[in-house]
């Protein structure tokens, strides 16, 4: 994976610095693209063509990789919707002036805002991960064209370390060895 890791460094000099929704929408080939075409080209042009929808656990993954790897950039990104009873005047007033602020950003609860810092309260307090997430560069965008076929790829780890260590944090409901 380091020599894998070097050479793209080498033909994209450049780590470009992207939001998760501006790598995502870019057409280069990333390796979960691969995986989909290997499974059959109707899934990849499937999940090409249909809308993604997140569940409650994938907003949850997502949640914790931004407060572990991008914290403070998270204000930006998402914001606890307020509690109010929208069936009220008063509340669809409060819920109407928090939609029109808030446009562009992903609305969470606070309960699941919660569980995403305990989550990664307890990431970042582990001695293993915090030696793992230190001296290197979260969430950084790479592209290239590869030579043998001239498709453009793309990669994006969650961490990388300047030894070519890279991290990918993930989220779970079950992380036993025989669930992995």
């Amino acid at each position: 994976l380091t020599g894998i890791l070097s050479e793209i460094l080498k033909k994209t000099g450049v780590m470009n610095t992207l939001t998760n929704a501006e790598y995502h929408s870019h057409p280069a080939v990333s390796k979960s693209d691969l995986d989909l075409i290997s499974r059959s080209p109707l899934h990849f042009k499937t999940a090409k063509e249909a809308p993604k929808v997140q569940t409650e656990s994938m907003l949850l993954g997502s949640l914790v990789h931004k407060l572990v790897l991008e914290p403070d950039d998270f204000d930006n990104e998402y914001i606890v919707a307020p509690v109010c009873d929208r069936r009220t005047k008063q509340g669809k007033e409060i819920w109407n002036d928090f939609m029109e602020s808030s446009a562009g950003m992903s609305v969470i609860t606070e309960g699941l805002k919660s569980k995403a810092e305990s989550i990664a309260d307890a990431v970042l307090k582990d001695a293993a991960a915090a030696c793992i997430l230190r001296n290197g560069q979260a969430e950084q965008s790479f592209f290239w064209t590869d030579d043998e076929t001239g498709v453009e790829c793309k990669c994006r780890p969650d961490y990388l370390k300047s030894s070519g260590i890279v991290a990918d944090l993930k989220t779970t409901s079950d992380a036993s060895p025989e669930s992995f």
